[in-house]
């Protein structure tokens, strides 16, 4: 449910009723952390804590971070057509730990943001913070621009986009893409650049992704690379 909805279930004292409710009807709710961290960003202080504690009862379904999921697919996609990149004994301590902390009931992410414990300042989320604000202004941006001519934002499906890439992208035959796959590119590209990212937290215990081809596929600078 959009955050709307469990802030509006906070304001009204519903989210018990809401409970009582899918236990009824059989009904699974599921939260993403991404919900946690846009409450978060409430800024009455009253409502903040009222939706953030609503959204963070251990009754839900607790789902892993968006990046968690988008690398489980990244991973299945090379361990089925790059297998050269995958690693043969991976160390998984860390990305077990990090797992961990989202899974566990007490003292984990859930349990520090129910609890109101801050997330602390790192570079992942002072880069998270600037590209929010950048999002948000492009977006302030393209209303404005369309609001000043007649051009409507169209009704095509976006399955039915097509795209481009760029000229001597690596695996691209030539023909149009799925739209959808350009900017998916472009984001996992610009992460994996970033030694902190999350996708390379997620990605490089098991995907040898300083390797001679991976780095030329993802334009990453690398010892093996070709500069």
């Amino acid at each position: 449910m959009d955050t709307n909805i469990w802030s509006y279930l906070a304001d009204h004292d519903a989210v018990d009723e809401l409970y009582r409710l899918a236990l009824t009807r059989g009904v699974e709710i599921s939260v993403s952390p991404t919900i946690v961290e846009e409450l978060r960003r409430t800024t009455d202080l009253h409502r903040r804590r009222a939706a953030v504690e609503a959204v963070t009862r251990p009754c839900w379904n607790r789902l892993m971070p968006e990046t968690f999921s988008e690398c489980l697919e990244i991973k299945l996609e090379i361990r089925r057509l790059r297998p050269e990149w995958v690693i043969d004994r991976p160390n998984l301590l860390e990305f077990n730990r990090l797992r961990y902390d989202w899974t566990k009931l007490k003292n984990g992410f859930w349990d520090r943001a129910r609890r109101g414990v801050e997330p602390r300042v790192t570079d992942e989320s002072v880069r998270g913070d600037r590209e929010l604000a950048l999002a948000r202004e492009e977006s302030k941006q393209i209303r404005q621009r369309l609001s000043k001519t007649d051009q409507g934002v169209g009704d095509t499906p976006i399955q039915f986009v097509a795209g481009l890439p760029a000229p001597g992208t690596p695996g691209w035959a030539g023909d149009p893409v799925d739209y959808w796959r350009l900017p998916s590119l472009a984001v996992v590209r610009a992460e994996l650049l970033v030694y902190a990212s999350p996708y390379r937290e997620w990605i490089d215990c098991e995907i040898d992704i300083g390797c001679e081809t991976a780095c030329k596929t993802f334009q990453i600078p690398g010892v093996n690379s070709v500069q």
